[in-house]
């Protein structure tokens, strides 16, 4: 099973010269906040409950302080790299737990959530170079590393290495919730649904507030074609942590989809107080716009994307949509192209790559491109649609009425398909 969720929020951000402006804005106070006579430990004290308190913003501020005016405070270099991975920003997160690791005399917890920030960058060459050789002693650190490598092997296509990881995690800690939750993706992407169902409902039944339990429930979902369910769920989430970014996507791609506008638009808000700069905020933004017609500035935004993550297929696929509605054909297949090149298991990518095709008058392409879904066991019905229109316009009107009545067939309840059919 492949389940595109929308943008990644873990996918890579943006680049340092860039992500580096966010800082420039509290600089001042964080100069006053070095000079104020509190020790660090009282100051850390008060980061920390600005933190509990929701005041992620002023948190930030406050173990930033912290940190300048004491460099080796270990716990409070973590504190500043877990509040930024919470906020999407990987990273920053990644740089934080590095140094944390090499100040550290214990440092098995700070690489740990290293390797997890570099994961989450979706760097997952670099993460496999960080993990695959290090061994440490304390099993909830090496369960956590063992999740962390089997995230990075699956990213990479290497199921048998991802499987293995998995081993190793459960092996260390079989009740590390990390590891359990990514079996249960695993299983998954098996069709092993009685075993993915239990492993969701025991660990929301030991924490009902698991946020990722929580998203990856969902997800299942949606995928199952339950929607409204899955949003009611994804607010479970979103109730858990006001803040989390992948659970503030989701819910815009969802809502967007039930075209409930106004609820996706306060969702973009949430993305925009928590982290504007973020990619999966710029993303949800052009969504928004695409989804009121805005094509202007659903066009700038996805642009703004693509100039700091052109092979990211999500923003490719959007840019091809926005072009495909705007009329812009040969732009839309320049899209579609990179999206398709990058994952080419895209289903829904490749019909409308077809479809951009056929306008073009590119028939021959569009069957080139359709082919693999074709040769499905139950091909999609839009798929041999889309053929049967090529092929009559090459002129294979045989070739066309058979494709046409398996469309039919496949959508019995399209009345377009079954007009075209009888016609």
């Amino acid at each position: 099973m492949v389940m595109k969720v929308g943008f990644r929020c873990s996918d890579r951000g943006l680049p340092r010269r860039v992500a580096s402006l966010r800082w420039l804005a509290p600089a001042a106070l964080l100069m006053l906040a070095a000079c104020s006579s509190e020790d660090p430990k009282s100051m850390l004290d008060r980061a920390r409950e600005f933190e509990r308190s929701g005041d992620r913003a002023s948190a930030l501020v406050q173990y930033k302080a912290v940190l300048q005016a004491s460099p080796g405070l270990v716990e409070a270099r973590l504190s500043l790299g877990r509040l930024l991975l919470a906020q999407g920003d990987a990273e920053g997160a990644a740089v934080e737990f590095q140094r944390a690791a090499a100040e550290s005399p214990s440092p098995d917890v700070a690489y740990a959530l290293w390797a997890e920030s570099v994961v989450r960058t979706g760097d997952f060459k670099r993460a496999v170079h960080l993990l695959a050789s290090w061994k440490p002693s304390d099993p909830k650190v090496v369960a956590a590393v063992q999740s962390q490598l089997a995230v990075a092997w699956s990213g990479l296509g290497d199921a048998a290495k991802a499987e293995a990881a998995l081993a190793e995690a459960l092996k260390a800690d079989p009740q590390f919730p990390q590891a359990r939750l990514m079996k249960a993706r695993l299983d998954a992407g098996k069709g092993r649904w009685t075993e993915v169902d239990a492993a969701v409902d025991a660990l929301l039944a030991e924490n009902a507030q698991n946020v990722d339990a929580l998203l990856f429930k969902a997800e299942l979902l949606e995928f199952r074609g339950d929607r409204k369910q899955a949003i009611a769920v994804a607010d479970k989430a979103l109730a858990a942590d006001k803040a989390a970014l992948p659970v503030l996507a989701t819910l815009v791609r969802m809502r967007l989809d039930e075209r409930e506008i106004d609820a996706a638009s306060r969702h973009v808000d949430g993305m925009k107080a928590v982290a504007g700069w973020h990619p999966a905020t710029v993303l949800a933004e052009a969504q928004l716009a695409l989804s009121r017609d805005d094509f202007a500035k659903a066009r700038e935004r996805v642009q703004r994307l693509l100039s700091v993550l052109p092979d990211n297929e999500t923003a490719q696929t959007l840019a091809g949509v926005i072009e495909a509605r705007v009329g812009s054909p040969v732009q839309a297949v320049t899209h579609f192209r990179r999206a398709l090149s990058t994952q080419p298991g895209l289903e829904s990518v490749r019909v409308e790559l077809a479809r951009s095709e056929t306008r073009l008058g590119q028939y021959a392409d569009a069957l080139a491109t359709l082919q693999p879904l074709l040769a499905l066991d139950q091909p999609p019905a839009v798929a041999l649609a889309i053929a049967s229109e090529a092929q009559l316009r090459l002129g294979n009107l045989k070739q066309a009425d058979s494709l046409l009545q398996r469309a039919a067939a496949a959508a019995p309840g399209n009345s377009q398909l079954q007009t075209s059919r009888l016609v």
